[in-house]
């Protein structure tokens, strides 16, 4: 290891943009024993000086990358945290790469020796987690009230995701200002496309370590990374949940119409990394 701070060599690092929060990106060594003993059982995603973030964002974007090096697509929604807490502590990962690396809340930068790990999730069951996830966050605890702009005053206006989505298409044509309110939510705005469209289009089958999906990902992470036990984080609450599952046909239809850009990355992920025939139907219905 060249050039890390402190904090760094103590096994955790983080990277972000100016206008990202500081733990939308994070890396963090694996190769070091003398790391991997301090580690605690889960993983957690701290901030670090802002000149070792610009220096992973500056390297993710200027450079090749290395087989060595995993780069975590994190899609918000996903499982996302689930899985970092087990890419820390899993044997198969510290004994193939000596740096993992996560992108959240940004589109990744392609790099021509990078390996990369993504999780998927179908698209609507996606949206359904993302708005009650941010309507408890948002509304309920007001922990995140002023975060995103326009954010807390669309979901107090719905207050559910089907009067939402049937509001994104009046008399056959999108509205303007359901588009609006809809993109002032976060994971709504960082759709799958967002962080997948540019990426796919220069990607290799031998660059892609594996493609776990939100729905078996208990049995993807201890068939991959030989972990299990790993405690789910960031759920919402069930009754909000279920309160968000129940979409007419119409919504359905519209969010399928809005969203067709996540279906058509999932079937080029797909082309790729073939990822069997019931998880794509699981993924595309």
């Amino acid at each position: 290891m060249t050039g890390k701070s402190p904090e760094v060599e103590a096994g955790i690092a983080a990277e972000a943009e100016a206008a990202v929060p500081l733990e939308a990106d994070a890396a963090i060594d694996v190769a070091k024993p003398s790391v991997r003993q301090k580690k605690p059982k889960y993983f957690h995603f701290a901030p670090i000086d802002r000149l070792e973030r610009e220096r992973v964002l500056h390297d993710e974007k200027y450079t090749d990358g290395s087989r060595d090096e995993l780069t975590f697509v994190h899609i918000g929604k996903c499982g996302g945290y689930s899985v970092a807490d087990a890419l820390a502590i899993s044997p198969a990962i510290q004994s193939r790469f000596t740096r993992i690396s996560r992108v959240h809340l940004r589109p990744p930068y392609y790099q021509s020796n990078a390996s990369y790990l993504f999780v998927l999730r179908n698209p609507i069951d996606r949206l359904i987690s993302a708005f009650a996830w941010r309507y408890q966050k948002v509304v309920q605890e007001r922990k995140q009230e002023f975060q995103y702009p326009g954010e807390f005053e669309a979901l107090v206006k719905y207050e559910r995701l089907n009067d939402l989505a049937e509001a994104l298409v009046k008399d056959g044509h999108l509205s303007n200002e359901a588009m609006r309110s809809m993109l002032s939510i976060t994971h709504f705005r960082h759709d799958i496309a967002y962080y997948l469209e540019g990426l796919l289009t220069n990607i290799s089958p031998e660059q892609v370590y594996c493609v776990f999906t939100q729905d078996q990902l208990a049995e993807d992470m201890e068939r991959v990374l030989g972990v299990d036990g790993i405690s789910r984080q960031n759920k919402s609450d069930d009754t909000l949940f279920e309160k968000n599952m129940a979409l007419s046909t119409v919504a359905r239809e519209n969010l399928k119409l809005v969203f067709s850009r996540d279906y058509d990355c999932i079937r080029s992920l797909n082309a790729i990394y073939p990822l069997g025939a019931k998880k794509l139907e699981a993924l595309l219905q």
